[in-house]
């Protein structure tokens, strides 16, 4: 566990990048009065981790969150990440050990995010996607781990401004698929 207030008072603390941490929660207070925070990075040995829905707040720049091999709730992701609807820009939550559910609307009002990554995610469901505004998307997931799913591109026509996307071991086992409303899409990966 880290003290509560162990990286409070660091004014010029840009980037916080934690590896193989086998801390089990972060208190809201964790980064208070350090502002400047752009990019926060935790790769964990699968624990499950406690978070103050209320760690990011007071953020006003932090673009990059990535989450590695770290147990949170859907659910809680997104109150985590609510507060960040006008800076972030590249969101990674990959490697899950557990399946996870993402509420419906956790990307509503996130009109800057340019590429989200959910590699090895477990998701349970795809409904959050018809909120999802990206430049870049990654689905891709081990097959055997990934609950199959049926993606009907249509149900989600933001999607279509699309530059980049990786659906390459989904295990989908339908696929709505037409590309010619993709007309910004470079990179495929299926």
């Amino acid at each position: 566990l880290f003290p509560t207030d162990l990286f409070a008072n660091l004014p010029n603390l840009q980037s916080m990048k934690l590896d193989n941490t086998w801390t089990e929660k972060l208190e809201e207070s964790l980064f208070r009065k350090s502002t400047n925070l752009d990019s926060f990075e935790i790769e964990g040995p699968y624990l499950a981790l406690s978070v103050s829905p209320k760690l990011f707040r007071g953020q006003t720049r932090l673009h990059t969150i990535r989450l590695s091999r770290v147990k949170i709730g859907g659910e809680l992701m997104a109150k985590l990440i609510k507060p960040l609807a006008n800076t972030l820009t590249n969101f990674a939550w990959t490697l899950n050990s557990n399946p996870v559910t993402i509420p419906h609307d956790m990307f509503q009002g996130f009109n800057k995010l340019q590429k989200v990554d959910f590699e090895n995610a477990r998701l349970n469901n795809l409904d959050f996607l018809k909120h999802l505004k990206t430049d870049s998307l990654n689905l891709e997931a081990n097959s055997r781990l990934f609950k199959p799913l049926s993606l009907n591109f249509s149900r989600f026509p933001n999607l279509q401004e699309l530059k980049e996307l990786n659906l390459r071991g989904t295990n989908l086992q339908t696929m709505g698929l037409e590309f010619r409303h993709f007309r910004r899409l470079r990179d495929l990966n299926v």
